[in-house]
């Protein structure tokens, strides 16, 4: 029964329905919010919460907890946003363009801006005017941001795309030396070389943050409309996702935009083999968010809907509350590797095309990362 209330005070949330099919217990209420911050949606719920008819409304105990909670959400988000703008300025400084994706960027796209959970700042960067070369400048970028990392301290969680950053006082950065990518070899080739012909038109894209905090760079439409998705795919497959990742991609998705473009969206993820997860996520966005059909990408798929919304169910914000896994032993490497196994063959009949460069690219990934620590 809570899966049902969950539903329905996402629908309520998003104006789609008015109230709860029936009262839920206060037992039921303590586990609507101990759902909702597994899933990172306390504050974008609290706005359902806030509609519900004075009869349906949470027990005081709940709903102070609830109050309290969504008040330091908006008090992160803008310690966030002020930091967002000092990053962009520090690095822009330095000699780098950079853009903001996801977290503060993509926050925008909501009503409230401020009832998003936020993260850590997510920055897309490299030297100005590099990315003008628009192909092959990648590896010289990775080149560049690990030597100005290593010159201003550790280089720490350093992997194929990202590095993160510790020298900001109370924020962490992760600065992406590319958005993202795929085990498959021939998908992965042809991502980075869209993101390399895209990198100088994201970087030159700018939004305004609320309450004159000041401005950003953080990327087009068109290309969250691409990204996010991109974004959810990867971490699927890598460890889980939650039904916040989703909820920033209906927002995306609400935004409508130009017919070629939405077009232009699905022809990149044709491209890359992902139908039958774009068709699994537009089932998703109609069976729990309830996007209307204008705004859909491709027909939905339920059967492989159904599947992915489990997984969702399952997993929690990042699978961090996913109790198919044994966390116990995490420390160890052969334990990680196994529990990698475990998860990775769960989607193999799903998505074979990624699930069997698996191992491969984990072997490249490690003898690449040999050359580059020496």
């Amino acid at each position: 029964m809570l899966r049902t209330y969950f539903k329905e005070l996402i629908s309520i949330s998003l104006n789609h329905r008015e109230m709860l099919s029936c009262i839920p217990t206060p037992e039921e209420w303590e586990g609507l919010y101990k759902m909702a911050r597994e899933q990172t949606l306390v504050g974008v719920l609290f706005e359902g919460v806030k509609r519900l008819p004075d009869a349906q409304k949470p027990p005081k105990k709940v709903l102070f907890k609830w109050y309290k909670r969504v008040g330091e959400i908006a008090a992160e988000n803008k310690r966030m946003n002020a930091e967002a703008v000092k990053v962009c300025k520090f690095f822009r400084e330095q000699g780098f363009d950079c853009t903001v994706m996801k977290g503060q960027a993509v926050a925008m796209y909501y009503p409230n801006p401020y009832a998003r959970i936020s993260g850590d700042i997510d920055l897309w960067m490299a030297p100005k005017a590099l990315c003008k070369e628009r192909k092959g400048w990648l590896d010289e970028n990775r080149r560049r941001i690990y030597d100005f990392m290593r010159s201003h301290g550790e280089l720490e969680g350093m992997n194929y795309q990202h590095v993160h950053c510790h020298f900001f006082k109370g924020t962490s950065v992760e600065v992406h030396i590319t958005p993202s990518s795929f085990y498959n070899f021939w998908h992965n080739r042809r991502v980075q070389r869209f993101f390399e012909t895209t990198a100088m038109e994201q970087f030159a894209h700018t939004r305004s943050l609320p309450d004159g905090i000041g401005e950003i760079s953080a990327p087009t439409l068109e290309f969250d409309r691409f990204y996010i998705l991109l974004h959810i795919y990867g971490h699927l497959l890598g460890e889980g996702i939650g039904f916040r990742q989703l909820l920033d991609y209906y927002y995306v998705l609400k935004q409508g935009g130009y017919e070629e473009s939405r077009a232009r969206t699905m022809e990149l993820f044709k491209q890359l083999g992902m139908e039958r997860f774009v068709a699994a996520t537009m089932w998703v966005m109609q069976e729990v968010f309830g996007l209307e059909t204008q705004y859909i990408l491709c027909a939905p798929d339920a059967k492989e809907g159904a599947f992915l919304l489990e997984e969702v169910w399952l997993a929690g914000n990042f699978g961090h509350h996913d109790e198919r896994f044994d966390r116990t032993h995490y420390n160890r490497l052969s334990s990680r590797l196994w529990e990698s196994v475990k998860r990775k063959a769960r989607y193999l009949t799903h998505y074979p095309q990624e699930i069997l460069f698996d191992l491969p690219f984990r072997v490249w990934l490690y003898l690449w990362r040999l050359g580059v620590e020496r």
